[in-house]
């Protein structure tokens, strides 16, 4: 009976190898190897690319499509109706989607935001951000984490200071 450490190694069919075999199939294994970690590398690069492309291409449109609403924007509240009338032609002309036309004449309709308003919506704003600060603060009281509940201070803070600018600083 041979010894343990002379025993020749036994592949998968059941076939011996000598030890010239057994190096040609770990050096098979490690071409296959690098072969599928080249492709996985491609194949990850790939689709990186196409989603960052995907994602700058719906950017650049989005900014587009807001820079022209804009520029319409400011022509409509510049120069009055005769200008809204106008960009409302143009809109017909590039036939865009009809409710683009629609919020073009809902804002002639509106006309410019009046201190009133700037003012009512800002009080909105500091009740809703000072209401979510109080909430934080009763709600991070029960999480285990000491005195973490300081945290809901910051938007109540922010919330005070939108609601004394809205009081003291908006003239109606």
């Amino acid at each position: 009976m041979q010894p343990v450490s002379r025993c020749r190694r036994l592949t998968l069919r059941g076939t011996r190898l000598s030890k010239k075999g057994e190096l040609a199939m770990n050096e098979i294994m490690m071409n296959s190897l690098l072969k599928m970690t080249l492709l996985f590398i491609v194949l990850i690069g790939l689709f990186t690319y196409m989603v960052v492309s995907m994602f700058v291409n719906a950017r650049r449109r989005e900014r587009e499509s807001h820079y022209r609403n804009d520029f319409r924007k400011k022509l409509i509240e510049q120069w009055g109706s005769e200008s809204a009338e106008k960009v409302i032609e143009m809109l017909k002309e590039e036939s865009q989607d009809s409710e683009a036309i629609q919020l073009l004449k809902l804002a002639q309709d509106q006309g410019p935001s009046d201190p009133a308003r700037r003012k009512e919506k800002l009080m909105l704003a500091g009740l809703v951000t000072t209401a979510l600060g109080i909430g934080l603060c009763i709600g991070l009281q029960f999480i285990a984490i000491e005195r973490i509940w300081t945290l809901g201070f910051i938007p109540l803070l922010v919330g005070i200071a939108i609601l004394i600018h809205a009081f003291f600083f908006i003239h109606v």
